[in-house]
């Protein structure tokens, strides 16, 4: 399980998945419960 990048939260599942037309990589948007911080995994 991935940890938000600015306070290291343990975060438990994903919220969105989105694929990229240009090189059909799929990322994963992670929201952290404690800061409220939103990332794209692969980063």
């Amino acid at each position: 399980m991935p940890h938000c990048p600015v306070c290291q939260t343990q975060v438990e599942a994903y919220t969105e998945t989105y694929t990229s037309p240009y090189n059909k990589q799929e990322y994963e948007k992670y929201e952290c419960p404690h800061c409220e911080v939103h990332w794209w995994e692969p980063l």
